[in-house]
This record gives structure tokens, sequence and C-alpha cells, in this order.
């Protein structure tokens, strides 16, 4: 059942496969998230890459929640779906000239950048259409985040931003540069986390370096926590025809962890931003896919569905 829908009845009218997603929940987990912050300045991005339909994004933007995007067409998607640009954000280490052009046309509310080049490119963008490009410096903690390898976003030999040993010198040369103002740091430190204690790590060398930043004459005004709360699957759906699954994580919800981080961080006096994604949309929806064969093999016995990775790429990634 899906808000006093039989799943059954949908497949049998929409056909198979099918995705499903429930109002309600969605609703649910914005105001679950909001509700943790008690009262301090923040502000919410919905990650548009954990789900961008229209139709999805139109129900965050009406609980007045911001995005973050990482593409034109996701920051067109936003725009469209009622989301208001000085709540939209820029993430990403790849952004095409044409992209950032169109966010600054758009006044976007900050850029979440990655490189000095990509800082010079701003720069030299926002000259051309007299435009302020506000940006928030993504910064490497070099912290393991303790999930699988591939989805690892701040260790020092991944991809994604700058070490943050290098902060104060990146920053303190952007904030030379014409057309650019520097408003804080943004931090990502990998996905489906599910320790609290990870964050608060994060939480604590955040903290150390907004101090050293602004001791530094560097303002911050603008922490990006990032996002990549994690979400129970284990033990979540129950069925007869499913076997039973003891939960690996007890009490687990961005809340929860949203909960636990706000202490070390509302002494710094920021506006402290976070991205939620799949916790936001994970719950909310269901696959429905119909079994086509039951396959039996000497060491195995398969299920061969109507689904494919297609349709649900990230399993198959594992």
């Amino acid at each position: 059942m899906v808000e006093r829908l039989r799943l059954r009845s949908l497949a049998e009218r929409f056909g198979t496969p099918l995705y499903v997603y429930s109002r309600r929940s969605i609703i649910d987990h914005c105001r679950f998230i909001e509700e943790a912050f008690g009262g301090y300045e923040h502000l919410t991005c919905y990650a548009a890459k954990a789900n961008s339909n229209r139709v999805l994004l139109k129900i965050i933007a009406n609980e007045g929640l911001g995005v973050d995007v990482g593409s034109i067409g996701e920051l067109h998607l936003a725009l469209s779906a009622g989301f208001p640009s000085d709540k939209i954000t820029f993430s990403g280490v790849g952004k095409r000239d044409d992209e950032i052009e169109s966010a600054l046309e758009h006044d976007i509310l900050a850029f979440n950048v990655e490189s000095t080049e990509e800082i010079e490119v701003l720069s030299q963008i926002a000259g051309t259409l007299r435009k302020t490009a506000r940006i928030l410096l993504r910064v490497n903690l070099d912290i393991d985040a303790g999930t699988h390898a591939y989805i690892s976003t701040s260790l020092k030999q991944n991809k994604f931003g700058i070490g943050h040993r290098h902060a104060v010198e990146v920053l303190k040369r952007a904030q030379r540069l014409p057309y650019v103002e520097v408003r804080g740091v943004h931090s990502h430190i990998g996905s489906q986390i599910t320790k609290v204690e990870t964050f608060n790590a994060a939480a604590r060398a955040l903290a150390v370096l907004v101090n050293q930043l602004r001791s530094a004459g560097v303002p911050v005004h603008d922490l990006d926590f990032g996002g990549g709360f994690g979400v129970q699957y284990r033990g979540y759906i129950s069925h007869p025809g499913l076997p039973h699954e003891e939960p690996e994580e007890a009490n687990l919800s961005a809340a929860t962890l949203v909960k636990a981080v706000i202490p070390l961080l509302k002494d710094l006096g920021c506006r402290i931003s976070i991205q939620p994604g799949r916790s936001i949309m994970a719950h909310a929806g269901v696959l429905l896919t119909k079994v086509l064969y039951r396959k039996v093999s000497d060491a195995k016995t398969f299920i061969v569905v109507d689904a494919g990775m297609n349709d649900l790429l990230r399993p198959s990634l594992y």
C-alpha cells in the first residue's frame, strides 16, 4: 500500500517496471529535517541528483526548501519547479562555461567551487556579465566516511575539493578577484553515512577551519555541511514473502544526524546549509517489477524480472 493505493493495482494499471512515490513521505521527511534545526538559521538544499523528477521537485519547493544542482539541466528543472534562485546552489567538479553563465544570469545563491581554476573562470565570466559570483570553497577534510569506496568523496586521493590546509591561501587569492564574493566553505564527506561520529568529526574539523579562516581575514558567513545522511535499508520493509532482516542502524534518520552536529556548529555564527537527497527520497519510492522467469542453474536460482540496470543501477555498481 502507498497512501491507500495497492501497489499491485498500480502495476496492473500502468504496467511495469514502474516507479511509485509517496507525496506524504516526501513532505514528512522535509519537515523532520527542518524541525531538527530547532529555529537555528539554516538552509536545506535538496540534492537534485537524488531524483530530479519535476513533479517531485515541486513538492519539495512547496515545502520552502532550497535545491542543490549539478548541471544546467537540473538548474532549469529546479527553476521550473518553483525554487527561487536565491535558494539554489550549484555543486560539481566540472561546471561548463554555459552552465556558469546560466547560473549567474539567474543570480543563484552560490557556487560550491572545487579548484583555483574554476574560481578564476567564474571571475572572468561574471565580469563579462557584470554579475557577482558568490562562492563557497569545497574543502577536502581527509576524513574516512567508512562507506563503500565507490562513494568516498573526502579522502585526499579523491577528486573533490581542495585540501583544507590550502583553504586560507586559496580564499585569500579569491578575495582579490573582481566579481567574486567569498561567502564561506563547503564540505561533503561521502554518501550513505550512518555513523553520528563521522559527521561529528567533520563538524569539529570545519569549526577549526572556520576559525583559522577568520583569523586570516577571510569572511565565513555560510557553512555548507553537505549531505550524505544515510538511510535504513536493512529491515525497513517487512513482508511474509521476504526474509527477516535485523536493522544495522537504530534510530537512523537525517533529522537525528542533523541534531547531533548542530551543537558543534551553532557557536560559529554561520548560516548552516545541508544537502539531503537520498534521505528525503529513498523511503518515499519503490520500483515495481514483474517476475518473468525462474531460472535454476547447478549453483544458483535466478529470478528474471522486467526491470534492469537502466531502472536501478546502483546495486550493480557494488
